[in-house]
């Protein structure tokens, strides 16, 4: 990444928060509390939001520093699951293993990878990776920010961190709770929240329809993560492209994701295929409902 890339995703990114705070705005005069109280808390907590952000307390640590401690200290913060999932090829679904590692060594800094085999190699298409990886900061507290380089490019040996870096994305994002007032008709349960985010994501470099490579991709996204019913849950992305002609026919305007979560295990349906909006059906795509993968998996 040269710094010209660095300098136009900083001038990119910087639009953001004005995003973010329009939002932030609008719901506060539309739906709020119209209390000054009510208000005056809620910039607060927004404050406190920013503040937090890229934190490094390194006072978590413990301060027990027997060999045994540190190892279990250690240990503790890594996260291991496995998984298996059935991915739509063609007129079929494909079974694929997975294993992921997820390493988080003070607050919500982290590192991830995962590694993926198709049960049958012929069901994998050059663009489908044998791993990905993504780290930076990722906090799900409210009006926090959160900073993640992430790689879903077709990985497929070690070499292609370092070749095929430029191919993943640079993300900043800002989480929000929905208003309480515009929130309750679509909650089962009263006492839960429907979290958001905005985030702004720029890939220095992509590949065009024609198998071109082409460079500065920008995108911006709302995300919304609604609770259904104990660990069941809903989400949905939608996404704008800065430039509209870098848009390929499998980028989406829209991913979405259902399922149910708990301690140990979940279980999920997400599309993240080409999914267009009803009025854009003219365009070539290779969305829809059943173009999605059904995953089962368990943390361990």
């Amino acid at each position: 990444m040269t710094v010209k890339d660095v300098l136009s995703f900083c001038g990119k990114i910087v639009m953001l928060p004005c995003w973010a705070g329009a939002v932030v705005l609008l719901a506060d005069v539309l739906l709020w509390p119209t209390n000054s109280q009510a208000k005056e808390e809620t910039w607060s907590d927004i404050w406190d939001g920013l503040q937090s952000s890229f934190a490094l307390p390194f006072d978590e640590w413990d301060i027990d520093t027997s060999p045994q401690n540190i190892l279990e200290d250690f240990m503790d913060r890594w996260d291991p699951d496995v998984g298996m999932s059935l991915v739509k090829k063609g007129s079929k679904y494909a079974p694929v293993v997975s294993a992921g590692l997820k390493f988080t060594p003070l607050g919500y800094w982290f590192a991830e990878t995962s590694f993926y085999r198709y049960l049958d190699k012929d069901d994998q298409s050059p663009w489908n990776p044998d791993f990905v990886y993504r780290f930076g900061y990722e906090d799900w507290h409210p009006y926090t920010l959160s900073l993640v380089y992430s790689n879903y490019s077709g990985n497929r040996s070690y070499h292609d961190i370092a070749e095929k870096y430029n191919n993943g994305s640079y993300s900043l994002s800002w989480g929000f709770p929905v208003p309480d007032l515009l929130a309750a008709p679509f909650l089962i349960e009263p006492d839960r929240k429907i979290n958001c985010s905005l985030s702004m994501s720029y890939s220095p470099r992509y590949t065009d329809e024609n198998g071109e490579t082409q460079r500065d991709q920008s995108r911006l996204k709302l995300t919304s993560n609604a609770p259904i019913y104990g660990g069941w849950y809903f989400s949905v992305s939608f996404i704008s492209y800065l430039n509209s002609s870098q848009q390929q026919s499998w980028d989406p305007d829209y991913t979405f994701e259902f399922g149910w979560r708990g301690e140990y295990f979940s279980v999920s349906y997400s599309n993240y295929s080409g999914n267009r909006f009803p009025w854009r059906k003219d365009m070539s795509h290779d969305g829809g409902l059943g173009e999605g993968s059904i995953s089962i998996s368990w943390n361990l």
